[in-house]
This record gives C-alpha cells, sequence and structure tokens, in this order.
C-alpha cells in the first residue's frame, strides 16, 4: 500500500485483520466505530502518528488499543 497515508475505517467495521497496513506509509487513521474493533497481529505495523476515534471512545479505544494509547486522540 504505497503511498496511502491516511485512511478513514467505516462505523461497521469490527476487525482489522493481521497485517492489515503492515509496511505501508500510513501515518493517520480515523475511525469511526464507536466499539474499538478487533485488531489482527501487526495490524498497524507501520508508522502511525494519529488515530481519531470519536470523542466518546477515547479511553475505550485506549484501553483496546494499548500500544496505540498515546497516539488515540477525538476525531477533531
Amino acid at each position: 500500500m504505497a503511498g496511502l497515508t491516511s485512511i478513514t475505517l467505516p462505523a461497521g467495521l469490527t476487525t482489522i485483520g493481521e497485517d492489515a497496513f503492515a509496511y505501508s506509509s500510513l501515518d493517520i487513521v480515523t475511525c469511526l466505530a464507536e466499539t474499538p474493533p478487533s485488531l489482527g497481529n501487526n495490524a498497524f505495523l507501520c508508522s502511525l502518528t494519529n488515530i481519531y476515534v470519536p470523542a466518546g471512545a477515547v479511553d475505550a479505544y485506549k484501553t483496546a488499543w494499548s500500544e496505540f494509547a498515546d497516539i488515540i486522540t477525538a476525531i477533531p
């Protein structure tokens, strides 16, 4: 997925599969789902700098996606 630097994932998403974005150029993910999708191994094995999620779900994402907690914030 060379060249893909940002993506918006839909509200109905429940799972992000193993290696889904591994080794991509992905920098920013916006996830519209209120409930954090489950993550497969190495789903985001890339250089993410920001993960944006619905404001009411920030804490749930920080718990479910704890390895990314420091870059998870509310959708601006």
